[in-house]
């Protein structure tokens, strides 16, 4: 119980950097914002890869869900490059990455009671990403910001 305590700290640690990254760049100057835009995708990019790369511990999985795990990690990071091209997609590219993943993950990982308190912040913490995600295409597309 006390390793579940520990994850969801770090849960919650790692969504206030995304909160931070999605917020100062309605703050800060423009060519501060697109650097924080681009260092919010490649983070994004980093935590889905992190979380589909976990789940290949599990011994007991079929190889295809391995496959699913790896071309879920290698999108992520198609969308750090997708973004110096198209912002808007690249983003809308990671909202339906981490979305997906968290549907991919409870498939996995199941209803287990041992980790419910995990399951729920889990979802919370893919929700929140999910607004934040929201307000950078809202920055992105605000005509009153460039």
């Amino acid at each position: 119980m006390e390793n579940i305590k520990k994850k969801n700290f770090y849960i919650y640690l790692g969504l206030s950097l995304f909160i931070f990254l999605a917020i100062a760049p309605w703050i800060l100057t423009h060519e501060l914002s697109s650097f924080l835009l681009r260092s919010f995708n490649a983070y994004l990019a980093i935590v889905i890869s992190f979380i589909a790369g976990s789940l290949w511990w599990r011994d007991n999985l079929k190889k295809d869900i391995h496959l699913e795990a790896i071309v879920i990690s290698m999108l992520a990071f198609a969308g750090v490059l997708i973004f110096e091209f198209s912002q808007g997609i690249a983003i809308i590219l990671q909202i339906i990455l981490i979305n997906f993943l968290l549907r991919f993950e409870l498939k996995v990982i199941g209803e287990d009671e041992n980790i419910l308190s995990y399951i729920e912040t889990r979802k919370l913490a893919t929700y929140i990403i999910t607004i934040l995600c929201v307000i950078q295409l809202a920055y992105l597309f605000n005509p009153y910001v460039n």
